[in-house]
């Protein structure tokens, strides 16, 4: 690899890892007092944005010089889907039910749901439909973090390094979702990045981190009532209208 491709690609992949940890903080942090009628994951603007994240991490991971093989690239197989769904289980229930006792025992300062609440789906055709962009929000994500990060910096610092120090900046991004926060979503993404690691496959890890958010939206729409009461006054008062019944 030539040293003006390896620049650009070390140089983008920095700049890009510093707009989505910036992007997570700030979106959680706006949430708080932000009055919004729609579903995040289905603005026009956010899925437009997601795309554009994602050709551009095609990119620079050409740009890296790394072997497909390396970057996780592979065509995705039965086996990339089975593996996925399967951690994302493991992982979901004890995850799920550690940020539940949290929120009850300590209420919405030591962990908020309000990301989740705002990506809820609330009508027949949202369930339909945002399912289907959890995919490009999931791939962008394990694009940089597994693909671009493990695979293509990994050619001169050691992965697990990596995994740990992009683990820690990724955690302190959600302190703004409160005090364990952090600590939890540090947690899951060193356990992606061995997945990672572990199955040289990208297909492996979207698939656990979209079946992990798919579950973590089923767990919360069985308890939307509770998710209500822990919604601030100013923002029940300011809700959106009805929506279409389940």
């Amino acid at each position: 690899m030539d040293s003006v491709g390896a620049a650009a690609f070390i140089l983008g992949t920095i700049a890009l890892l510093g707009f989505i940890l910036w992007g997570t903080h700030q979106t959680a942090r706006l949430l708080k007092t932000a009055h919004i009628t729609q579903n995040l994951l289905l603005l026009p603007a956010e899925n437009g944005l997601r795309i554009f994240l994602i050709a551009l991490g095609v990119l620079l991971g050409k740009l890296s010089g790394a072997q497909s093989a390396a970057l996780g690239w592979a065509a995705p197989t039965w086996r990339d889907a089975l593996i996925g769904i399967g951690v994302a289980v493991a992982l979901w229930l004890p995850l799920n039910a550690a940020t539940w006792f949290a929120i009850r025992r300590w209420g919405t300062e030591v962990y908020s749901p309000v990301v989740l609440k705002n990506i809820l789906p609330r009508t027949r055709l949202e369930w339909l439909l945002v399912p289907l962009a959890l995919i490009p929000a999931a791939v962008s994500e394990e694009l940089l973090f597994r693909s671009l990060i493990l695979g293509g910096m990994g050619q001169w610092v050691s992965p697990l390094l990596l995994a740990a120090v992009t683990s820690v900046l990724f955690g302190l991004a959600h302190t703004a979702q409160g005090r364990i926060a952090p600590g939890l979503t540090g947690a899951l993404s060193v356990l992606l990045s061995l997945l990672f690691l572990w199955t040289h496959s990208l297909a492996a890890v979207c698939v656990t981190h979209w079946a992990l958010n798919l579950l973590q939206l089923v767990s919360a729409a069985a308890r939307r009532e509770e998710l209500g009461r822990l919604e601030p006054e100013a923002a029940k008062s300011e809700g959106p209208g009805p929506r279409e019944p389940m």
